[in-house]
């Protein structure tokens, strides 16, 4: 991704590499389960969080979550989350899925000046200078 701006010092080019992070494991917003108990557990999506960049969001009213520590045979300690009814304490395994859409996340960011690559600090100058003068908001 690329962006060219013309300042008084010059031309001020931005460019910033897009990683494809490529299939995602997400929470899946059709996902319903009902328990032996009879019941229901689902994602509760907030008004407005149903986009998957907000899933931070998404709660699970319905259960219980317990983090526990995970061994590897290398030494290495992980974390684990496992997650129980409130009401029964069944173990449930909430529902996700594989992203249908790529994912991208923003790679390095290279700055020039009239061709010449500059660093962040002195494009952050001239940038800071343009929204001083009012000509970028």
């Amino acid at each position: 991704m690329a962006m060219k701006l013309l300042t008084p010092e010059g031309e001020l080019g931005v460019r910033r590499e897009l990683i494809e992070l490529g299939s995602c494991r997400e929470k899946d917003p059709a996902w319903r389960f009902t328990d032996k108990h009879r019941h229901d557990h689902k994602w509760h999506i907030p008004q407005g969080a149903n986009d998957w960049r907000k899933q931070d969001y998404w709660r699970l009213p319905t259960l219980r979550r317990v983090e526990f520590n995970v061994y590897y045979p290398d030494g290495d300690i992980g974390r684990g989350v496992h997650y129980y009814c409130k009401r029964c304490g069944e173990l449930i395994r909430p529902g996700y899925r594989t992203s249908p859409f790529p994912r991208f996340i923003a790679g390095p960011t290279e700055y020039y000046l009239d061709g010449v690559m500059i660093d962040k600090t002195r494009a952050e100058t001239i940038l800071a200078k343009l929204k001083e003068e009012r000509i970028l908001k």
